[in-house]
């Protein structure tokens, strides 16, 4: 992108991987551009995340905006299970 003074994300997402929304989202906050998000219909889930780590947030009067602890489908044992419950509390306490 070069040396941008100003970046504007469109945003319509019903969440996805933590893991790339987070990184999204830390790289947006990291950049020296002055960084407007548009929600054009939803953020919800990680978009949330991504959308709120934005200088700025542009909602239209129907858009969604939706944030929610952590959830996750898991198989496994009794330890396996108490693992992925600790992740879970983990990723839900980084708000």
């Amino acid at each position: 992108m070069g040396n941008v003074k100003k970046l504007n994300v469109m945003i319509n997402s019903p969440g996805g991987s933590v893991g790339d929304g987070l990184t999204i989202a830390s790289l947006l906050q990291r950049h020296k551009a002055y960084v407007t998000a548009y929600v054009d219909g939803m953020a919800c889930s990680i978009a949330s995340v991504i959308a709120c780590a934005a200088d700025k947030l542009v909602m239209g009067r129907s858009s969604l905006l939706m944030i929610h602890n952590a959830l996750t489908w898991t198989y496994g044992n009794a330890k396996d299970l108490r693992k992925q419950a600790d992740d879970l509390d983990a990723v839900t306490e980084r708000k």
